[in-house]
């Protein structure tokens, strides 16, 4: 149902726009190639819709989740009592409002499952936190994630 409804709503933009999928696409995603009078007539279209692209379709198609997550050690009480893990979480939410990207944070208590967290997450980049050492980007060669 998914697929189709993506499919029907930007077919609405192309008939409503007088313009092929590909130009829809194409001003959604502010490619070129567009001329200035068609690139007006379908951003008209989409914004008199309320049309928003599908985050799902998108990620699929450009295989990028555009999702940081970040994993803080031990329990939810401790993530509030100590002053440190607020204020480190609000900054990084913040950088991740600015440049588009979703926020995923993870709670651990175990390696194990921190381990679990670093393999399994579709992010590029995974920020860990950690009582004893300092704060860390971490690679891996499953997910790719930069150092």
């Amino acid at each position: 149902m998914g697929r189709a409804r993506v499919r029907s709503e930007i077919g609405r933009h192309c008939q409503a726009g007088g313009v092929s999928r590909s130009t829809v696409s194409r001003v959604v995603n502010d490619q070129p190639y567009v001329r200035p009078a068609v690139r007006e007539r379908v951003l008209k279209v989409i914004q008199e819709t309320g049309f928003h692209p599908n985050v799902a379709a998108r990620t699929l198609a450009s295989q990028r989740s555009w999702m940081i997550g970040l994993v803080l050690p031990r329990s939810v009480s401790s993530l509030f009592s100590d002053p440190y893990f607020p204020r480190l979480t609000q900054g990084i939410a913040q950088a991740c409002n600015q440049y588009n990207y979703t926020l995923a944070l993870f709670l651990v208590d175990t390696n194990e499952d921190e381990q679990k967290i670093y393999h399994a997450f579709p992010a590029k980049a995974c920020w860990m936190a950690s009582w004893c050492s300092p704060a860390k980007s971490v690679t891996s060669s499953s997910s790719g994630w930069p150092t």
